[in-house]
């Protein structure tokens, strides 16, 4: 006799079958309420029709075809601000085969609002026009955007990062030269909230997406001493945790877990584009790290990879976990409430529950990253649902 068969006479002379259909139309219904959200959330973006038109729907058959294979390799260091992206997009921008284009997102959220923003209102506001921007810098077509010669020439920052051998001022024709004569383009994007919306834009360029995340406690600290120092109000001691700082550690930790897992489940094209990288891996390890970046990307380059690590002066052994000396205890313990546990667990950042741990340097707060087996997603879908 199958088991199904036993359990239905159980409940069948028990009388229990109402409770048993109340237990399972919510098990649907919680699980139907998350996915419509998250349905609701895109629609309200991109129209009725984004899942349904084919120059949108994400489709697990469709094959590349619209990527020049003979024009080299794209990349994205896909980050967020202060969370170790410049260091990072150095070590691929830098090398002379590539055209690196830095922060498009702040020349695009500057021309179009006049300032800048974190949350996930002001970056849908300026998805469109940011990622219209980035098919033309993988195509080294800027038609359409000639409003960032204005920004190159204003801003040294621009040039410096992305190593032009250019002098001001610039032409649109200077850059599409420079831009051309390159054999790959990396851009370093930090006002993209969501990775999946820009699918079509990843498939028509063949896109590798290098998602770069951070402890989320340490990308706070890192964020109030930029500020407090572009401000000229930056001095020695411990961080002054506020609402808005509060605010945009919950934003954070939503984006590195939902991009994350977005990744990880998408069809085989993404995954295979799609690499996750830590801050203090490469902080830590850059010989061990970058390596392993430029074999993802598909690009030879060990003459320059050990140049680069030995003349990287501002990433130092132990910088990635340098915040554990300026913050107390207790707004240590204020972070990790606003972030759920299982996203700590998720990216292998230790929780402190001590004042002795905090300060102890020879134990690291970054462990490995848990197996990422069907077992593994189903307990991050069960403890998100029920909201542990």
């Amino acid at each position: 006799m199958s088991t199904f068969v036993k359990i239905f006479r159980v409940v069948k002379r028990n009388r229990i079958w109402p409770l048993c259909l109340l237990f399972v139309l919510l098990i649907a219904l919680s699980a139907w309420k998350g996915l419509y959200s998250d349905v609701r959330q895109i629609k309200n973006y991109h129209g009725d029709d984004f899942f349904t038109s084919p120059n949108a729907r994400i489709d697990s058959n469709r094959n590349i075809f619209n990527a020049d294979k003979s024009r080299g390799t794209r990349i994205m260091v896909f980050a967020r601000k202060r969370s170790g992206s410049s260091v990072t997009g150095s070590y691929i921008g830098k090398n002379p085969d590539f055209f690196y284009f830095y922060e498009p997102g702040r020349i695009v959220s500057k021309h179009i609002a006049g300032i800048g923003g974190e949350n996930f209102e002001f970056l849908e506001k300026i998805r469109p026009q940011l990622l219209s921007f980035l098919d033309g810098i993988y195509s080294c077509n800027f038609t359409g955007h000639e409003y960032f010669i204005s920004d190159m020439n204003e801003t040294p920052l621009y040039r410096n990062k992305g190593a032009y051998p250019l002098k001001a001022p610039l032409s649109i024709n200077d850059v599409t030269q420079y831009c051309l004569s390159k054999k790959h383009i990396v851009t370093k994007v930090l006002r993209l909230y969501n990775l999946l919306l820009a699918t079509p834009l990843l498939q028509k360029h063949d896109v590798k997406v290098i998602h770069l995340v951070r402890d989320p406690r340490g990308l706070v600290k890192s964020r109030e001493m930029f500020e407090a120092t572009s401000k000229s109000t930056a001095t020695e001691g411990e961080l002054h945790l506020n609402d808005r700082l509060e605010g945009e550690l919950v934003d954070y930790c939503r984006w590195m877990e939902t991009n994350y897992l977005q990744a990880l489940n998408a069809p085989s094209w993404l995954r295979t584009n799609y690499m996750l990288v830590r801050y203090e891996d490469i902080a830590a390890r850059p010989e061990e790290v970058v390596p392993e970046l430029y074999e993802f990307i598909g690009v030879s380059a060990k003459l320059f990879i050990k140049n680069a690590i030995q003349t990287t002066s501002n990433l130092k052994p132990g910088n990635g976990e340098a915040w554990r000396n300026g913050v107390t205890f207790e707004n240590v313990q204020k972070m990790q409430a606003l972030c759920p546990e299982r996203i700590w667990k998720m990216f292998g950042y230790r929780l402190v529950n001590s004042i002795e741990l905090l300060r102890d340097s020879n134990t690291s707060l970054v462990e490995d990253m848990p197996a990422r087996d069907k077992s593994y997603f189903e307990e991050i879908y069960f403890n998100k649902v029920y909201g542990k």
